[in-house]
């Protein structure tokens, strides 16, 4: 069985380092860290999963078993901080393109189980759109 409240605390804490990547302090380290946490959990290469078409990466996460919400959350949060990064550097055509995959994730994440919105996530999804 997945501890879903371990991923949901491990889900806050990156969604506590994009919203410190917004002030641009340690964006290259958040970023690690987020790929790290992606691969422990999802066994998903974050920079392939960037390169994935959406509808595959909603599928390949979105699994029915335990624990698909939180991992479409914690990748969906994970390339929001990289769309945010390349926006940062001027990169818009790719933001753009990791800015539909996050939000797709994060959005379908929230429709199967709406107890995952919080905070912190609807100032992600603020941030993106901005």
């Amino acid at each position: 069985m997945i501890r879903t409240d371990f991923i949901l605390e491990l889900i806050e804490q990156c969604a506590a380092m994009i919203l410190a990547a917004l002030g641009h302090k340690d964006a290259q380290e958040a970023d690690q860290k987020l790929s790290s946490a992606v691969l422990t959990w999802t066994g998903l290469d974050l920079n392939i999963a960037s390169r994935l078409p959406t509808q595959t990466l909603v599928q390949l996460l979105g699994a029915q078993n335990a624990g698909s919400e939180e991992r479409m959350m914690l990748v969906g949060h994970a390339l929001a901080h990289r769309c945010l990064m390349k926006r940062h550097g001027g990169a818009m055509q790719e933001a753009l393109v990791l800015q539909e995959k996050a939000v797709a994730l994060i959005e379908e994440a929230l429709r199967r189980q709406p107890k995952l919105e919080g905070t912190r996530t609807q100032a992600i999804l603020t941030a993106l759109y901005s």
